[in-house]
């Protein structure tokens, strides 16, 4: 499923969309694979099986979250996230 999301944006964005990134930092000795970049900064699809499994309060779980924080810190990005609201858009959701 989320192969499926990143190739719909990659098809919608087009040039905008880089998949199959990487950022390292300390030599190597931390490393990360986000799913894509759109417009250069590191974007994550996550996936349930069940919308049951969402947190009613729209809250992004802590290891997305934080997961997302660590690709902006080391991919050198100067805004991290101030948000971790979860939006519900249609029969799925994005984070913003």
């Amino acid at each position: 499923m989320e192969k499926d999301m990143v190739h719909r944006l990659v098809n919608i964005f087009g040039d905008r969309v880089r998949t199959r990134t990487e950022i390292s930092a300390y030599g190597g000795l931390v490393m990360g694979r986000p799913d894509f970049e759109f417009d250069g900064d590191p974007g994550d699809c996550k996936s349930v099986l069940m919308d049951a499994w969402i947190p009613l309060n729209g809250w992004l779980p802590r290891k997305g979250y934080y997961q997302m924080q660590g690709y902006m810190l080391y991919a050198k990005k100067s805004g991290q996230w101030s948000s971790k609201k979860v939006e519900k858009v249609g029969s799925s959701r994005t984070f913003g």
